[in-house]
């Protein structure tokens, strides 16, 4: 089939655009039931792209026949190196959220997307942008194949589990309790060994230490002295082994991927001397156990795609992947090594 025409998107696109992701999402829907069904209506996508626009993302359309069959909206992050946000973005560098892009059932995926990508990726490079990331719904065969072949690989999963209770053995003599801003120095410690441990082969995240100290204690700091975001502590013998950060509405999720009536687990982190002992099941089930309590019916996450003890755990303990994150590095001599 012949690559379709790409064009600017313009206003007058728009709900031609709000009709595929709508489309893409009941699409996805049937796969994945537990994906909010408000979403396959036309209002509730109307909101979810005119927040994806408000970023100002360079958007581009595609077209067959004067009919619109496909966009791409990329938005540029320039994230300040001392931020919160730099843990998560590059500091130079593209992102198409999972409201970002759609195609019009039974379009092509592959010459669809090389084609949007085309022009897009040449504006991109043009101006500096050499990191560009993508989420795709992980029920998309077909998307995940098409952008594979365009370069990306898999950065991190958007998954998800009910809160009823955890299959496993547990570790026997764990004590589990809500941290208090005494100990902002313990979660202070966890933290530091999950991002050492996403430092490691074969993760490789930058391990930014100092230079985002400040934004993120105060983060934590916020959630220890409110009631919203517990931290949970796992001990045993008064030593403690693990550690659980939830958020209880939102989190890190595209809203449009968040199974209603859930919470977020933002950090989970166990001692490495403690791991492959039961801790972290106890502690999973103590955070389901509270979720139920609460009235909250999934417990979501992101973990790397690459981690070699997180994502064997996340998918043993039956979370259920709803979004694949993936990524492509232009070769950065493309700046130079190149006729202008």
């Amino acid at each position: 089939m012949r690559p379709p025409t790409v064009r600017p998107f313009e206003p007058a696109d728009l709900q031609a655009c709000v009709a595929l992701l709508a489309g893409a999402h009941a699409a996805a829907r049937r796969i994945l039931p537990c994906l909010p069904q408000r979403f396959e209506a036309i209002e509730a996508c109307t909101r979810a792209l005119d927040a994806v626009l408000e970023s100002r993302p360079d958007t581009w359309v595609a077209e067959r026949d004067g009919a619109v069959v496909g966009y791409l909206a990329g938005t540029r992050s320039m994230p300040a190196p001392d931020s919160f946000g730099a843990q998560y973005a590059p500091p130079h560098g593209i992102s198409v959220p999972i409201t970002g892009h759609a195609l019009a059932e039974g379009e092509p995926a592959e010459p669809t997307y090389r084609a949007l990508y085309q022009v897009a990726a040449d504006h991109w490079a043009a101006d500096g942008f050499f990191s560009h990331q993508v989420a795709l719904r992980a029920s998309d065969v077909a998307a995940r194949e098409a952008w594979f072949l365009l370069g990306f690989g898999a950065r991190s999963a958007f998954a998800t589990r009910a809160t009823s209770a955890v299959e496993g053995a547990a570790a026997s003599g764990i004590k589990v309790h809500e941290a208090n801003v005494e100990e902002l120095p313990l979660v202070r410690h966890f933290d530091e060994l999950e991002s050492l441990h996403h430092r490691d082969s074969p993760i490789f995240w930058p391990h930014l230490g100092r230079d985002v100290a400040t934004a993120v204690e105060a983060f934590q700091r916020a959630a220890l002295e409110g009631d919203q975001n517990p931290i949970f502590i796992a001990t045993r013998d008064g030593q403690p082994l693990a550690m659980h950060f939830v958020l209880r509405r939102g989190g890190f999720g595209n809203p449009i991927s968040q199974p209603d009536n859930s919470l977020y687990l933002y950090q989970a982190i166990v001692e490495p001397e403690a791991q492959g002992s039961g801790v972290g099941t106890a502690l999973l089930q103590h955070t389901l156990d509270w979720g139920r309590g609460q009235g909250l019916e999934w417990l979501n996450l992101h973990y790397a795609t690459q981690n070699p003890s997180g994502a064997p755990f996340w998918q043993s303990h039956g979370f259920t992947p709803l979004e694949i994150e993936v990524e492509r590095t232009l070769d950065e001599r493309i700046a130079w090594a190149k006729k202008r």
